[in-house]
């Protein structure tokens, strides 16, 4: 079964993930992951992961 919600690593605030597994609103308003390692962060907190000129997603 897949999650219906991600959860801030940080401050432990829910995002509700799209049926349509269409993620683009949750980045365009803010939240980063790595979600092969289970980090989340919302817009508020300080991102977990960090995109390079490349487009790799590298932890902070």
């Amino acid at each position: 079964m897949k999650p219906t919600a991600i959860e801030c690593t940080r401050c432990e605030v829910v995002a509700d993930l799209p049926e349509d597994r269409d993620h683009s609103h949750l980045w365009d308003a803010g939240w980063r992951w790595i979600g092969t390692e289970g980090l989340f962060s919302c817009p508020e907190c300080p991102p977990v992961v960090v995109v390079d000129e490349a487009g790799f997603h590298l932890r902070p």
